[in-house]
């Protein structure tokens, strides 16, 4: 499995860094399908620790992510509906970010706390500003995309435990 994040993770930094010039990303579907492993992945990790519920919860939200992502990339222009769709997308990847969360909690090391400190900021921020998403409001698409950037970034260093100890996630 900690290939399968590695690899994700991977997937999820090139496509970020491969934008046009009006920052749109171009490869959007692996990007989807990226995320969608990756939180997966987390899932799959709670529900062999005993934590079925936090495995329903963190697949049901990637799986709704992935549906929405699609409908927006299948939409053909940027009406009201569209931006519906799209909140719900970023809402519903920002909780399964906070769904993250508590894999980290029984791991008794100063980068597991960066990385709770990092997903917490970056889930909540991420909330707020999809809340605060509308048509032409670009300060909050903006906020959205940076909070996803801390999110990937506290990914990347929780790969660090999981590749150095897969067992002292969950405890």
């Amino acid at each position: 499995m900690a290939v399968v994040c590695t690899v994700a993770l991977v997937v999820l930094l090139v496509v970020l860094v491969t934008q046009d010039a009006k920052g749109k990303l171009l490869y959007d579907w692996p990007f989807i399908v990226a995320y969608t492993v990756l939180f997966l992945c987390i899932a799959a990790m709670y529900w062999l620790h005993g934590r079925i519920a936090f495995a329903l919860a963190t697949a049901a939200f990637a799986i709704a992510t992935a549906v929405f992502d699609t409908i927006e990339n299948l939409g053909a222009d940027p009406t009201t509906h569209l931006v519906i769709v799209s909140k719900q997308k970023w809402a519903f990847f920002f909780v399964c970010v906070l769904l993250t969360i508590p894999l980290f909690l029984s791991v008794k090391s100063w980068l597991a706390r960066a990385i709770v400190v990092l997903f917490l900021v970056a889930g909540v921020a991420g909330v707020v500003a999809t809340v605060r998403m509308e048509p032409g409001r670009h300060q909050a698409t903006q906020a959205v995309f940076g909070a996803s950037g801390v999110a990937i970034l506290a990914f990347l260093l929780a790969d660090v435990i999981f590749l150095r100890d897969p067992r002292a996630l969950l405890g």
